[in-house]
């Protein structure tokens, strides 16, 4: 994994003569007074300008997100962090990754939260009101950026296809090839070829949605009971519109619901035959073959977005977890009571590839990637075969199928071809996961619930260039905890709108310094003048700051704020911080 993260130990604000010099002129009086990180910076530099107007805000805020990656090594704000009473505070999972209670392991990040405390409000140009506000308010803007993200992410076309019963042969279209909402869905030999018969597939989350070509509508259920018929309506995100595909055999497939799947009225062969929502039954009258139409791409119409689940175990109510807080290989797999600020329970459910199964090509192969750990799920090398965590790789032990049963639940499919569920089909906390079980039972089957994240990132600073619009950029290698690429690393700009990032792909920084830019797998910011330049007056003698964060003692040395010469001194509410009075 490598070692390149650089260590912090100090955060200083600089004046906002120097600042605006640097850089356009820039007020953050004309913005929103927020800042942005270029990521992990050198020992006792600068990392923002204070001192800016008449408050500091944006640089603290910058700062912050510098202490954030330096002492987290990464920018998941939205898991680790929570707005409480108007201030941004630890979540457990981010005040666990700071070494627990007191988050000791965090001194950058802990002082730069207490300055949101009114008793910071001795600090020069300090304001604590407009600090938490603008935290609070950019936090927020996060999380609805990020929501949106995945949504985006859990919504994917996944082509045009017809539906034919394999029973009859026939395809299944609204009756009359109407375009009426509340029009029957039927079985008819009539509109081959025709647009009425053929459907554009959406995958919703872990559900899909049946968009009619011809009408623009969405199949549905007349009412929400089984022996009811099937209608089109406009479409919506009514639980009634919502089926999943489940595999019977070779090219053949239950149009399951909830609570049944969809059958042939009285497993006829007639045209005009009313598609039914049914009970499950084992009759030909509802398996239906599923025929992919025109060029456009096609998707594995079995596939399970790209995203961050939590997996909940049927039989138990339990969930998937890391059995302990431990990042080593080799750590079982197992199920336990939820914890819902614990990373452990998050698995990122990413494609690797594609597989023939039950005579079915392109069935997407997965990789289980834990949030918490970065390590991968894997089998066991020998039997009995069981479910460890292990450094991410290329084995086939750590490729699954992830095969929908059609009633809102998963099964995992090991590269044995055997499903993956809890040992002995035990209730127990803390009971392994393993290879066994036959078919599908309530012991291996997953609900799959997507949580608000990005893909998990790790950030490693690589190198500096000279060549940002402030001065010097620097690059950060970003990639998943395991190391690997990310799938979108351009995606990565919503995890920095907490710190004046911008809020769109194609957007720009609410703060014109950070100038983020991405090459690969690689990102870049340009911090404002005093991150990478030092952080001394120009006599050389003394820091140009109002306030510094240090973890060592400062006490006593020169500075400069507002153009006065004065010395730092430890404020009284925390140790870290120093204010030049």
């Amino acid at each position: 994994m490598g070692t390149k993260r650089r260590l912090i130990r100090s955060i200083t604000a600089v004046t906002s003569a120097a600042l605006v010099t640097a850089c356009g002129g820039f007020d953050p009086a004309d913005s929103y007074d927020t800042g942005q990180t270029v990521g992990l910076g050198k020992a006792e530099q600068a990392v923002g300008g204070a001192c800016l107007g008449t408050n500091d805000t944006n640089s603290l805020v910058a700062s912050l997100a510098v202490a954030i990656a330096s002492e987290l090594g990464h920018w998941d704000v939205v898991s680790d962090f929570y707005v409480y009473n108007g201030k941004l505070t630890y979540m457990v999972t981010g005040e666990t990754l700071c070494g627990g209670p007191g988050a000791v392991n965090c001194p950058l990040i802990n002082a730069l939260l207490r300055l949101q405390d009114d008793v910071s409000s001795t600090i020069p140009n300090h304001s604590p009101s407009h600090y938490r506000a603008t935290l609070s308010s950019l936090y927020n803007k996060q999380k609805t950026q990020l929501t949106s993200l995945v949504d985006k992410m859990l919504n994917v076309d996944q082509g045009v296809f017809q539906i034919r019963n394999k029973n009859s042969g026939k395809l299944l279209a609204p009756q009359g090839g109407s375009t009426s909402s509340g029009a029957l869905i039927q079985q008819s030999d009539l509109y081959n070829g025709n647009t009425a018969s053929q459907w554009r597939f959406v995958l919703k989350g872990t559900k899909q949605q049946l968009k009619n070509i011809k009408s623009g509508l969405c199949l549905d259920l007349q009412t929400n009971t089984t022996a009811t018929n099937t209608v089109q309506r406009a479409c919506s995100t009514a639980s009634t519109q919502g089926f999943r595909l489940a595999q019977q055999s070779a090219g053949s497939f239950w149009v399951k619901t909830a609570t049944g799947t969809l059958a042939v009225a009285g497993a006829s062969l007639s045209n005009g035959a009313a598609i039914q929502h049914q009970s499950m039954g084992s009759g030909t009258n509802s398996y239906f073959a599923v025929e992919p139409v025109g060029t456009e791409p096609h998707r594995d119409l079995l596939e399970t977005s790209t995203a961050v689940y939590t997996l909940k175990v049927e039989h138990s109510g339990q969930y998937m977890s890391v059995s302990n807080n431990s990042l080593d290989d080799g750590v079982s797999i197992a199920q336990q009571p939820y914890i819902i600020s614990d990373r452990r329970y998050h698995w990122y459910i990413t494609s690797v590839g594609a597989v023939t199964n039950q005579g079915v090509p392109g069935q997407t192969v997965y990789q289980l990637i834990n949030r918490r750990t970065g390590k991968c799920l894997d089998t066991t090398a020998t039997a009995p075969y069981k479910m460890v965590q292990n450094t991410c790789s290329l084995a086939g032990t750590q490729r699954f199928l992830l095969v929908p049963t059609g009633d809102g639940t998963q099964v995992i499919y090991s590269a044995h071809g055997v499903t993956v569920g809890v040992s002995n089909g035990s209730t127990a906390s803390g009971t392994q996961f393993v290879e066994g079980g036959s078919g599908w039972q309530p012991y291996n089957k997953l609900t799959l619930t997507p949580i608000i994240a990005g893909e998990p990132h790790d950030l490693r600073w690589s190198h500096s260039t000279n060549d940002g619009p402030c001065g010097q950029y620097d690059w950060f290698d970003i990639t998943r905890p395991n190391g690997t690429p990310l799938k979108n690393p351009a995606d990565t700009f919503v995890q920095l709108i907490f710190a004046g990032g911008k809020e769109s792909m194609t957007g720009t920084d609410v703060n014109p310094y950070i100038a983020q830019q991405v090459s690969g797998n690689q990102v870049a910011i340009d911090p404002t003048y005093g991150l990478n330049e030092g952080a001394t007056s120009t006599s050389g003698a003394c820091t140009a700051s109002c306030v510094k964060v240090s973890t060592t003692n400062i006490a006593g040395q020169c500075c400069s704020c507002n153009g006065v010469t004065r010395s730092f001194v430890r404020s009284a509410f925390n140790t870290s911080v120093y204010a030049c009075q």
